[in-house]
């Protein structure tokens, strides 16, 4: 080792500091073998001190001849100083090429420019060898003394060079001191055998030098370049550790015993929105979350510590939702000096969830809770008033606005939005915090009230009393664009617990209780009666057979042709669901449609009125003559377009059954898509990118707001029958007819007429350029079989 760093300390004297970091770099490249790059080490350790050596060899060269210029004649020396001259030149000659080639060059040239060194260095021992025979004094002994000397003194300093070569140092020896001994063998001197056995034990002494640092030199270049091995492994792992800590996604810092901060990385200080220097030293007792800096002494006890929850960051106001763990930091000695931290911001996180939550059990208008969470915590309620230990009652007070619709048609769907919002705020402001205001949907709003006295008259004169202080609230007008409007209300109010009920029984009681009291002439409040329960057993029993219809496959889908006007050829069908009795007759839909939407059995419903319509549609296309139709539409509920993942059920289906989106038209009702319109328009422009159509069905029995038809991007607009019916005797209902179809066609929009029974409604039809109808006319709805027959017939 103290050769290697001697030739270093020598290499920077001839050497640019370029050069040095360049060998340096070739030297410590990992790419190649320990071997090679051992081998290497050793090449540049020879030639790099190679200058002092030919300078050594130099000066040795005059001295000696220096010495010897009274012993042996002039023309000897002369011969001899010439030889020890070209061969440093030529030495020099070969450092100077070393030195100017490229790195990468002696790399690949490592083994030849070894070659070159030794061969110089035995030319070297060749020229200091022929001293024993032209410049060794055959009658002088101080003369030969000195040449013995030199010639011993540049071998032993030419070990160094050739103790990692046992081969190249024995042939050195031999051109070397075979002169020599030669000479000594020669000589006629009483003295010489003596000298001749002190050379050759000087000469097994250089051996056993050489082969003594050899070993040394080998071991030690191999050992330097595992030691520059090694510290470039943890030069790359300092390096790859403060990558990690720098650039970690989360908060990582370091403290001391006094809950000091030593150090932190880049996202920990953007974290508390301060530079890096103002938060070291900062003291952690300074935020303010006691649970925190608990879990920041855990550590000193050898123990980790976690906490979740809000975090508000030093010399900052601000909050944050985090995720905090600790760990000891350790020394050398194991003993705790300080503590990790690890600090991730989830407050995006949380928030989404928060979103996602409120979403799915929150009111998306009011922001007040919706039929899932009311009826959730109802349930609990019923639960709890259930159990043994309670002597408590509850009640369900169900509100609705008295002619909302009214309100809806003469001054738009926007303002009857910001009502509902106005109503909520109020309803919701009063009361304690155990008791839940929700809206169900529309205009209707629902109260649930807890801890009632146990006796049945103080319940009801306590739920009484709760529910004419809602209604008060109403007595004040509410203000919507700088005018005031007045608003009823019908109530109606349900208790429990009852034996055997649920939370759906619950809230149909009091729904029935509240349309009790919109036939008593509304603005009233009904207790719910037990002669109400008949009303109330047909709907559970209907509810009950579709359960059982849903779970049985009762149900058929019908199909009504829809008919291009121009043309009259069908070009799509509107699937109509049946229910099939035992019997053979059919209930129609108007009959089970509002119990499975209240019950909330439409949404399992609709996903098998969907799946089956496209199962019967890939039918009609796949068979040997497909059915010339271009689409088949389906009713989509309020309920189930309002899901979350209403667009990813519907793209499912299609991937499971690999459908054409094209063949596939969803209907929605005027008063569902404009709901929400801002999630209409957005659920409708996904589904319209994959191929699907969509009809806007009922218009003008809604709101028949042009300013919401030009948001929406549908494709259809079809007149309500209730305006197809009468138009030929009504002019009103024929100017209505005759105004839809000339907005839809200036919103370039399809208009579908349905209810079409005369030939004179679809003359009159005709001439105002209506684009589509179905109706009587042509097909009532008929199985899938029938409407084959009926588009394969009228198609030939």
């Amino acid at each position: 080792m103290y050769n290697h760093y001697n030739t270093e300390l020598k290499i920077g004297f001839l050497m640019k500091k370029s050069d040095y970091n360049k060998l340096n770099q070739a030297v410590e490249n990992f790419s190649l073998t320990l071997e090679k790059r051992v081998e290497y080490d050793r090449l540049t350790f020879l030639y790099m001190s190679l200058p002092f050596i030919l300078i050594g060899h130099l000066l040795g060269a005059f001295l000696f001849s220096t010495l010897q210029y009274q012993i042996v004649d002039t023309y000897s020396i002369v011969i001899w100083l010439t030889l020890s001259v070209i061969v440093i030149l030529w030495r020099w000659y070969h450092f100077m090429q070393f030195k100017n080639v490229k790195e990468s060059t002696k790399l690949k040239e490592s083994t030849t420019w070894l070659h070159h060194y030794y061969i110089d260095v035995i030319s070297s021992g060749v020229v200091w060898g022929s001293s024993a025979l032209l410049l060794f004094p055959t009658d002088n002994f101080m003369g030969q003394i000195i040449v013995m000397v030199f010639i011993f003194a540049v071998s032993f300093a030419t070990l160094s060079s050739l103790s990692s070569k046992l081969m190249l140092l024995l042939l050195y020896l031999v051109v070397t001191f075979t002169p020599l001994v030669v000479r000594l063998l020669l000589l006629d001197e009483t003295y010489s055998f003596t000298a001749l056995i002190i050379v050759l034990a000087l000469v097994a002494l250089l051996i056993f030098i050489a082969e003594f640092f050899g070993a040394i030199i080998n071991n030690s270049l191999s050992n330097h370049q595992n030691f520059i091995q090694a510290k470039h492994e943890i030069d790359s792992l300092k390096e790859r550790f403060f990558s990690l800590f720098e650039r970690a996604p989360v908060g990582i810092f370091y403290y001391n015993e006094d809950l000091k901060i030593i150090d932190s990385n880049e996202r920990f200080h953007k974290l508390h929105d301060i530079d890096k220097l103002t938060l070291m030293h900062q003291d952690l007792r300074q935020i303010k979350n006691q649970e925190v800096i608990n879990q920041f002494k855990t550590v000193f006890d050898n123990n980790s510590g976690y906490y979740r929850g809000v975090f508000t960051p030093i010399k900052s106001k601000k909050q944050l939702f985090v995720e905090l763990s600790t760990v000891p930091l350790i020394d050398r000695t194991n003993n705790v000096t300080g503590g990790i931290c690890i600090l991730e911001d989830i407050t995006a996180e949380v928030d989404a969830k928060e979103e996602i939550l409120r979403r799915v059990y929150y009111d998306i208008l009011t922001n007040i809770p919706n039929r899932t969470l009311f009826m959730d915590r109802l349930e609990r309620a019923l639960f709890k008033t259930k159990s043994k230990n309670s002597s408590m009652r509850g009640a369900v007070i169900y509100i609705d606005i008295d002619n909302f619709k009214s309100f809806n048609d003469t001054l738009g769907h926007h303002n009857g939005d910001v009502l509902l919002q106005q109503i909520a705020n109020r309803i919701g402001s009063l009361g304690r915090e155990e008791n839940t205001v929700a809206r169900l949907s529309g205009d209707d709003f629902v109260i649930l009230i807890t801890e009632l006295p146990s006796q049945s008259e103080q319940a009801k004169e306590r739920a009484m009393l709760i529910a004419k202080s809602y209604k008060d609230q109403f007595l004040q007008p509410f203000t919507i664009n700088n005018q005031e409007y007045y608003v009823n209300t019908s109530m109606g109010i349900s208790f429990f617990p009852n034996i055997n009920e649920s939370a759906y029984d619950v809230l149909k009681r009091a729904e029935v209780a509240m349309y009790h009291a919109k036939k008593q002439g509304r603005n009233r409040i009904e207790l719910h009666q037990k002669d109400m329960d008949e009303e109330i057993s047909v709907i559970l029993d209907v509810e009950n057979r579709l359960r059982a219809a849903i779970k049985n496959n009762e149900f058929e889908l019908f199909y009504q042709p829809q008919v291009d006007i121009t043309s009259n050829t069908i070009v799509s069908a509107e699937a109509l669901i049946r229910w099939k009795q035992k019997d053979g007759s059919y209930i129609m839909p108007g009959q089970f449609i509002p119990i499975a939407e209240a019950s909330g059995l439409i949404l399992p419903m609709s996903a098998w009125i969907i799946e089956t319509a496209i199962k019967q549609m890939i039918a009609w296309k796949e068979q040997d003559e497909p059915l010339q139709i271009d689409r088949v539409a389906i009713n989509i509920s309020a309920i189930h377009f309002s899901q979350v993942d209403f667009v990813d059920q519907i793209k499912s289906i299609i991937n499971k059954h690999a459908i054409d989106p094209k063949h596939i038209e969803l209907e929605l009702t005027e008063s569902s898509a404009l709901v929400n319109i801002e999630e209409t328009i957005q659920k409708i422009e996904e589904l319209k990118k994959i191929g699907i159509s969509f009809a806007l069905d009922d218009f003008g029995t809604g709101y028949s707001s042009l300013a919401y038809l030009k948001r929406l991007p549908i494709d259809y607009l079809k007149i309500d029958q209730s305006f197809i019916k009468n138009m030929m005797n009504d002019n009103d209902d024929k100017l209505i007819t005759n105004t839809i179809v000339s907005v839809a066609q200036s919103f370039k929009l399809k208009v579908i007429a349905e209810g079409v029974e005369e030939t004179e409604q679809l003359e009159h039809l005709k001439s105002i350029t209506c684009d589509i109808y179905q109706g009587y006319l042509r097909s009532k709805p008929i199985s899938a079989k029938e409407f084959e027959t009926l588009v394969i017939k009228k198609t030939k």
